[in-house]
């Protein structure tokens, strides 16, 4: 577990007690506390919680998020054997009706696969279908409903998970299954009071557990491209 108060934070610490401080005095001197020993007691009770409330809670987001990072990235059973895939999160503008395509366009939207199939915002409702020919060329054809077993979907899940914790899911679907056949699961955290004072003024939104697999890394590897003509 890293506690993940940054230098900033720990710099900002000291001004937040003379802060509270400060606050105590005049809540005593305003309430004359020093007439009732129990309100004196109760006041230095909370103005000691909320002094340390700094530290327990970033102790607290620390200790959450490690426990999330144990189940943060790939879960990928085997490798999936497939010509193409279908996605709903990467879309595009296509041909009307069908058509042959470029190479440079072919080999662009295709990659290692044999074909790739995708919502087309130019015809509501039908699914372009991208395949290389069996001559070499390309082509883009527009089906009612995608061929393809697999479908990639990018945040598959995402949500609150805990107290200032996101996680983000990537999955590829098996579509005779139904279910996830493998998913790349990634925990973020949000910055704590302190931080979270200085992080807002530069864009800062918070950190992910630390790992070997980048952002979307799951597409990459998750396939192993077959030849078979779609």
């Amino acid at each position: 577990m890293d506690f993940g108060l940054s230098f900033f934070g720990f710099v900002l610490y000291p001004v937040y007690l003379v802060a509270v401080a400060l606050g105590a005095w005049i809540v005593r001197r305003v309430t004359d506390a020093s007439e009732s020993p129990n309100w004196s007691r109760a006041v230095w009770v909370l103005t000691a919680v909320v002094a340390l409330f700094p530290l327990l809670e970033e102790l607290y987001i620390a200790s959450r998020f490690a426990h999330h990072c144990k189940d943060d990235g790939v879960w990928l059973p085997h490798v999936l054997e497939a010509d193409g895939y279908f996605s709903t999160s990467q879309r595009g503008s296509t041909p009307v009706t069908d058509t042959r395509l470029s190479d440079e366009f072919g080999k662009a939207k295709l990659g290692k696969f044999n074909f790739r199939e995708y919502p087309s915002d130019s015809v509501p409702g039908k699914i372009a279908h991208v395949r290389r020919r069996e001559d070499g060329g390309y082509e883009m054809l527009l089906l009612d409903e995608p061929r393809a077993r697999y479908e990639y979907r990018f945040e598959y899940q995402r949500g609150v998970v805990d107290y200032k914790i996101r996680m983000i899911q990537d999955a590829i679907i098996d579509r005779q299954t139904g279910k996830p056949a493998a998913t790349d699961t990634r925990y973020l955290r949000y910055p704590a009071f302190l931080d979270a004072l200085w992080m807002k003024f530069f864009g800062i939104r918070g950190s992910r557990c630390e790992g070997p697999v980048g952002y979307g890394a799951l597409f990459g590897f998750a396939f192993t491209a077959t030849r078979k003509q779609k």
